[in-house]
């Protein structure tokens, strides 16, 4: 997203970089999807907003990572993330925790069914399971989003509007 201020350069803000999970040639994507926000930015993002942690909103910093993380090609000023991601609040920590037993259980269940001869219904459970991505890849590109920048924010609901700078534009 280009907001154009009133007086200097346009503030870029980026809101989330993924995939489907399953798309053909993914990687080569989200490479030339980052290369295009680098040369559109000039290599400096003010504002870098991931919503959330399943694979279609974050694939992309894994699978781009070299260009992310290229501190002589981008730069990102703010990263912005859910409060549910916030390893300090006790609450996210508890709905983590919860997800990731309920993932362990979904895969032995799978696997259960695959042992039996269920075969299709076993698919089905991957197939969901596929929805939050392999082990372990979300969270990895998570640590990326992370890792742009020291100025990181974990966003609540009750948060007051933020004004860009410069602008009339508000963020809720």
């Amino acid at each position: 997203i280009t907001i154009p201020r009133k007086k200097g350069g346009p503030f870029y803000a980026v809101i989330d970089c993924g995939v489907i999970l399953g798309t053909a040639d993914a990687g080569t994507i989200m490479s030339e999807v980052v290369e295009h926000v680098v040369a559109t930015t000039g290599g400096r993002i003010d504002l870098l907003a991931a919503t959330h942690e399943h694979w279609d909103h974050i694939s992309g910093f894994g699978q781009a990572k070299d260009i992310w993380t290229d501190k002589k090609r981008l730069t990102v000023d703010q990263v912005w993330l859910s409060w549910a991601e916030d390893p300090k609040d006790p609450l996210a920590r508890k709905l983590r925790n919860e997800r990731q037993a309920m993932r362990m259980a979904l895969q032995a269940a799978a696997a259960r069914m695959r042992a039996a001869g269920n075969s299709e219904p076993a698919e089905d459970v991957t197939n969901l399971l596929s929805f939050f991505a392999a082990a372990g890849t979300t969270s990895d590109a998570l640590e990326v989003v992370k890792s742009l920048s020291k100025d990181l924010r974990y966003c609540t609901p009750s948060d007051k509007p933020v004004k860009i700078p410069g602008t009339d534009v508000r963020v809720y």
